[in-house]
């Protein structure tokens, strides 16, 4: 938009254009929070750029804007329709002060395991600083309105969503606190950028850096033990026929390495890791919980759909102890689940209450195939007459 403002021609128009639609279909919330911080710099733009003779500025502004609005209607009307389709809004504001103290300890840069939260805070105190820093220096040293300005105005609403909006909307949880937490990072880091000193830019820069270091080492480590960790699982690749269907139960989604230790423990980073194995031959995998959002480009069929609650068995086959409702699945829908897999299965779970009515459906209705070289990964498939 920045690039559009300055050389307005038809390239740049279509490059706005395409990008915008880009990050629509990526995520509502970033397009909603792209398209204010379009608008907020276009303002502050606006009112700080010299009066030209004969030129009113609010003129200016005016056109700029309906200039925006033309480029991305047809975003904006996709966003109405969807969220009008998804039963509106249904937003209840109250303040969640508790998520400022996130904010500085940058909680959910924390992806893998628990040692990285010391540098995960370390980043945040910094970035929270040089922004309080940032705007201080900002305030003293004119109170005209300046280009970047628009920054702010966007960090400021940006934060509003972030300390006010309920986790859910949208009728289903959007999970606002761990998404907007970064945009208004993101916003603190534009701010920073604009108005630190040279000095303390690099400074900034030097202590996120080293901190960027010590996190990928933690990372590299735990993404070592996963890569082996889904080797296993793909190692029941060739024991499944194409176009089968099969149901996965997950007893560890943090991942459990070749000690049975848990990879990744602070992220379900094994949540569907079972799906790549349909990378190399087509498989309907029951746990695709995406097709039941009915805003993802796949859609269950409602007659086979295996989260339809009349079929749901306790907490459901994707809690951290499954419970799957195999018999009623199939006598609800026709369709047969060729094969199970179990993840992590540990044989003291045969005791768990939880469990027992699902154990008592394999051991019935399937045999054991194929165990994988570390014992984490059982292939089961259905008896045939």
């Amino acid at each position: 938009w920045l690039l559009f403002s300055e050389i307005k021609n038809t390239r740049n128009a279509l490059f706005f254009f395409c990008t915008t639609g880009l990050l629509y279909f990526t995520q509502i919330l970033p397009f909603v929070f792209g398209l204010f911080t379009c608008l907020a710099l276009d303002v502050s733009g606006t009112l700080s750029a010299p009066a030209v003779p004969g030129k009113s500025r609010y003129f200016v502004a005016l056109k700029n804007l309906f200039t925006l609005f033309m480029l991305t209607a047809p975003f904006i009307a996709l966003a109405r329709w969807f969220t009008a389709k998804e039963g509106g809004m249904k937003i209840t504001l109250t303040h969640h002060f508790y998520r400022l103290v996130e904010l500085v300890q940058f909680k959910y840069i924390v992806c893998m395991v628990h040692r990285e939260a010391v540098f995960a805070a370390i980043v945040g105190i910094a970035l929270v600083a040089a922004l309080s820093f940032a705007i201080g220096y900002r305030v003293r040293n004119s109170y005209k309105i300046s280009r970047y300005d628009g920054f702010i105005f966007s960090l400021l609403f940006v934060l509003v969503v972030y300390l006010f909006f309920p986790e859910d909307f949208l009728g289903r949880v959007i999970l606002i606190s761990m998404r907007v937490q970064l945009f208004v990072l993101i916003m603190g880091v534009l701010c920073a950028a604009c108005y630190l000193p040279h000095a303390a830019k690099n400074a900034m820069g030097f202590i996120v850096f080293f901190c960027f270091l010590i996190l990928s080492f933690y990372r590299f480590q735990a993404m070592g033990k996963a890569s082996d960790a889904v080797a296993d699982i793909t190692s029941l690749t060739a024991h499944i026929k194409p176009t089968s269907v099969v149901l996965p139960l997950d007893f560890a989604p943090e991942g459990r390495d070749a000690e049975h230790k848990a990879i990744a423990d602070a992220n379900f980073i094994f949540c569907h890791a079972t799906h790549y194995l349909a990378g190399d031959k087509p498989l309907i995998f029951l746990d695709n919980y995406e097709a039941n959002t009915g805003y993802f480009p796949l859609v269950w069929k409602e007659n086979v759909n295996p989260y339809n609650p009349a079929i749901k068995c306790g907490p459901g086959f994707e809690a951290p102890v499954p419970c799957a409702n195999i018999v009623g699945y199939e006598r609800a829908t026709g369709v047969k689940i060729d094969y199970l897999i179990l993840w992590c299965f540990k044989p003291s779970l045969l005791q768990d209450p939880g469990y027992q009515y699902t154990a008592a459906q394999v051991q019935n209705g399937y045999h054991l195939i194929f165990t994988s070289p570390s014992g984490r990964s059982l292939l089961y498939e259905r008896n045939i007459p």
